[in-house]
């Protein structure tokens, strides 16, 4: 009898300290679904002019910013002898199917398994803010992410083949949208850490000078062709190839718009009530980075540097109105660098996150987050998991 309740009790135990895995996996796994669903109907359906459309800017008519990275994938449409709607939606949902894995293995690799739960499901984090608000998914930054991911897992693992990777697909990124070079302090950061853990001066260097250069270029290129006189010369090859015309009512009808027509469009959407919201879910989005942070030696310098992170993103807010996008951008910048300094031990926590706390904050991140644009989602990824299950239903 003795022995039998001694058993129960260490199977209460283990579960009492495997349920911060166990929610952040059956969470990551429900998101990926979700987010893969969402793509498989934007294909049925022709495509999405922002999640799918900006992905096939090309310069195959004229050069254009963030052409070349449209072009090939229109060439790969081509060789493969398929449409290149059906490319791209294949390229995100392996980049989608990378991301979520390499930030579950860079959770795991931290010693404070709430720490993991509550940074992964901040409200602004790609599992929690793609579901909802899933226009703000799929976005060129898919890549980005999964890059800073791999770098970091590259530098809590001491791998050089993981960091190479995610130098080389930062270096994809800035090709395929000029503002994702605004994640190269972030990429800097990493590096940092990398010489601190010992993966060779000589090799960051030389991945440094690499990614400086493509960036240099890539930089170069879209502030060199900023616009189009007519967005047809965009959409043109796209026609040829049987892609639906709504295809070019988004991302590639805003080739012949300049950063003014952004401004513009910032300037007559705002109002008191979206900026409230704004503020608000940003507040949120970085309490679980905040909180972590409070159990880490110099947290005021920490605080300090992780407000900051903010500033490369600052340049964005006027000229373009994805507002939550550009929060995810920071949230997600201050996050990769935690994770990672937790999971290769370059910081340690003096005490561990509690539990109560982390059910606090899991629950405010699942029902408040940033909208993609203004303002605040209410109900957050929990209303709209509902609501489609009960669509589904």
């Amino acid at each position: 009898m003795t022995d039998t309740i001694s058993l129960t009790d260490g199977q209460d135990t283990a579960l009492r300290d495997r349920w911060p895995d166990l929610f952040r996996g059956a969470f990551l796994v429900i998101s990926l679904l979700f987010v893969l669903g969402l793509l498989a109907w934007d294909v049925s359906r022709g495509g999405h002019g922002w999640k799918q459309g900006d992905w096939l800017i090309n310069d195959l008519e004229g050069p254009i910013r963030r052409g070349p990275f449209g072009s090939a994938m229109i060439g790969l449409a081509d060789l493969l002898g398929t449409s290149p709607l059906i490319v791209v939606a294949s390229l995100q949902a392996v980049l989608t199917v990378g991301l979520y894995a390499v930030v579950w293995r860079l959770g795991n690799r931290m010693p404070d398994r709430r720490a993991a739960l509550i940074l992964t499901l901040s409200p602004a984090m790609f599992a929690v803010f793609w579901v909802a608000d899933p226009t703000g998914g799929l976005r060129k930054e898919l890549i980005a992410f999964l890059a800073l991911a791999l770098a970091g897992t590259g530098v809590a693992a001491g791998s050089r083949v993981a960091f190479a990777a995610g130098t080389a697909l930062m270096a994809l990124a800035v090709w395929s949208h000029e503002a994702l070079i605004l994640f190269l302090p972030t990429w800097l950061v990493l590096a940092g850490m990398g010489l601190h853990i010992g993966l060779g001066r000589l090799f960051l260097t030389v991945l440094s000078v690499a990614l400086a250069v493509a960036s240099a270029l890539a930089l170069g290129y879209a502030l060199g062709h900023p616009t189009v006189d007519d967005h047809m010369t965009v959409c043109a090859a796209l026609l040829e190839r049987g892609t639906s015309e709504h295809m070019c009512n988004a991302a590639v009808r805003w080739t012949e718009r300049g950063a003014a027509a952004g401004a513009a469009a910032v300037m007559e959407n705002l109002n008191p009530v979206r900026l409230a919201g704004s503020a608000i879910a940003y507040a949120l989005s970085l309490l679980a980075a905040g909180h972590v942070i409070h159990t880490l030696p110099r947290r005021k310098t920490l605080f300090v540097l992780a407000l900051a992170a903010a500033v490369p993103f600052l340049p964005l807010y006027p000229v373009a109105l994805d507002w939550g996008r550009w929060i995810a951008f920071h949230v997600f910048s201050v996050t990769v660098i935690l994770m990672t300094s937790l999971a290769a031990g370059i910081q340690r926590p003096s005490a561990p996150i509690g539990r109560a706390m982390t059910l606090r904050l899991v629950v405010l991140a699942l029902l408040i987050s940033p909208a993609h644009t203004t303002g605040a989602e209410l109900g957050g990824a929990l209303r709209t998991l509902l609501e489609e299950t009960i669509w589904l239903v």
